[in-house]
């Protein structure tokens, strides 16, 4: 099982994050880290959104409330949300 996993620029292209995320459960170790790098475009207007959406390459939008549900449907525990600039 692993210990550390990261996906960075992934989250965005999942067609049913909690099912991905679901999955990947799966071959973690118990306690294991998993660190998720995407966009927040789910806490963001279009009207703010800074260009093309670029369908039907992006799929799922986050915004933070948005993980917390996604990573608790998938039977995750939260550590930390930090946004980044």
């Amino acid at each position: 099982p692993y210990t550390h996993l990261s996906l960075i620029n992934v989250y965005s292209h999942l067609p049913d994050p909690v099912a991905f995320l679901a999955d990947l459960r799966r071959v973690m170790a118990p306690r294991a880290t998993l660190v998720l790098v995407t966009g927040n475009g789910g806490d963001v207007t279009r009207r703010e959104f800074p260009g093309s959406l670029y369908l039907p390459d992006h799929l799922s939008f986050a915004g933070e409330n948005n993980l917390r549900t996604v990573f608790d449907r998938a039977g995750y525990d939260v550590e930390a949300l930090m946004p980044y600039a």
